[in-house]
């Protein structure tokens, strides 16, 4: 979905990662913001905030699109999300403070089942399954940033909504993510605060932590590790094998301002990027005393930090920085430190992900209105440009 209300259809390689793009379609719409895909893959679905509408789009074998539909929603809508049976779609709609349902027909037509109020400030919808896996046992979970609060809402089996319970949550939440076994929400704040984690039964607030910037997961749930915003320091606090609940954490000051923490999908270390000098630090974890230790190898990159990425084996390490570099390192197999690999052009990158085969690598590059992709040698780590793109090699 582009920002001229067009929406870029690309293919995706399994082999080798790759994307290539494939037909760009108009929406004829106003205002494209969101988009789902039905879960058959059969139907695309995009609302328009400005039109108020949602439009339907049919998708062949080929990943042709096609448009089929358009359905009237509520003032503004701003998501839209269909339920992981793909009976139903539900619509978020901002100016007129409403969340819609919808059911879904074979071929894709949609019947409105309800509409429910949702205050001033409603700006994000999830749906959340739990065990076993019934429509019963949906519930969504709805973020309000002016009321401050999160509500419980039941969805049954035609679709219809009920709502639950609400709780005051603390300032501004826009985000929320469960586990993978539906026991628990967390919830994060725009402004940083703190995260907390809300059971799922009541969605009381069970624990929290201060955490003013980015936070990262410790392998196998042992640990959570955070990086103020703004700040010079890495917090690692140990986790209840129980309950999850975050205990006393400990603290290690760094020498220049920490932007992000990545975990080392191994364990034992935490990798940190800085966003005021060139710096990559390796910040070593005992598990047993929970202590932070430097590790003396500090890493340089060309300029100051903007996103950091460690590939799913915790083989090699790549950081995005202001002045359009991807820096690649690879980890010594010897003592576990990183070597550096090259320095690549990322155009403007702003943000990185791995696939999870560790074979390729997708930067974001905002001036570019596009994503670029980069092969990964599985031995040393080096990048090469995926899909033909006019970008140099190692410089």
């Amino acid at each position: 979905m582009n920002g001229d209300d067009t929406l870029s259809t690309f293919f995706f390689d399994q082999l080798t990662g790759g994307l290539t793009a494939g037909p760009v379609v108009s929406t004829g719409g106003q205002g494209a913001n969101a988009l789902a895909v039905h879960p058959s893959g059969r139907f695309v679905f995009v609302s328009h905030g400005q039109s108020n509408e949602l439009r339907r789009y049919g998708l062949d074998d080929a990943g042709v699109l096609a448009f089929e539909a358009q359905t009237p929603v509520g003032g503004s809508p701003v998501g839209v999300l269909a339920d992981p049976s793909g009976r139903f779609l539900f619509v978020l709609n901002h100016q007129s403070q409403e969340l819609q349902s919808f059911s879904v027909a074979a071929a894709g037509a949609l019947s409105l089942v309800q509409s429910v109020r949702t205050e001033v400030g409603a700006t994000g919808f999830s749906l959340m399954r739990g065990a076993p896996i019934t429509f019963e046992s949906t519930t969504g979970y709805l973020t309000k940033t002016t009321a401050l609060a999160i509500d419980t809402l039941g969805v049954s089996r035609d679709g219809g909504l009920a709502f639950r319970s609400t709780v005051s949550s603390f300032t501004t939440p826009v985000a929320l993510s469960s586990d993978s076994w539906g026991r628990v929400v967390h919830s994060a704040s725009s402004t940083g605060s703190f995260v907390g984690r809300f059971d799922v039964a009541s969605l009381a607030l069970q624990s929290s932590i201060a955490s003013q910037g980015p936070i990262a997961m410790e392998p196998l749930g042992r640990a959570l590790f955070t990086t103020p915003n703004s700040g010079a320091s890495v917090s690692a606090f140990p986790l209840r094998r129980d309950t999850g609940d975050a205990l006393a954490g400990t603290n290690l000051f760094l020498p220049a301002t920490a932007l992000t923490v990545k975990a080392d999908p191994t364990g034992g270390r935490v990798f940190v990027l800085s966003s005021s000098t060139g710096a990559l630090w390796q910040v070593n974890w005992n598990v047993q005393s929970n202590a932070l230790t430097l590790d003396p190898n500090t890493l340089s990159t060309p300029a100051p930090g903007r996103d950091l990425v460690v590939d799913p084996f915790g083989r090699f390490v790549y950081a995005a920085t202001t002045d359009g570099s991807l820096v690649a390192f690879r980890k010594n197999p010897d003592g576990g430190t990183l070597l550096p690999v090259g320095v690549y052009d990322g155009g403007t990158p702003t943000q990185l992900s791995i696939d999870g085969a560790g074979r390729s690598l997708y930067v974001v590059v905002p001036s570019q209105n596009a994503i670029w992709g980069y092969a990964i040698d599985h031995v040393t780590g080096a990048l090469s440009p995926m899909g033909g793109s006019q970008r140099s090699e190692a410089r």
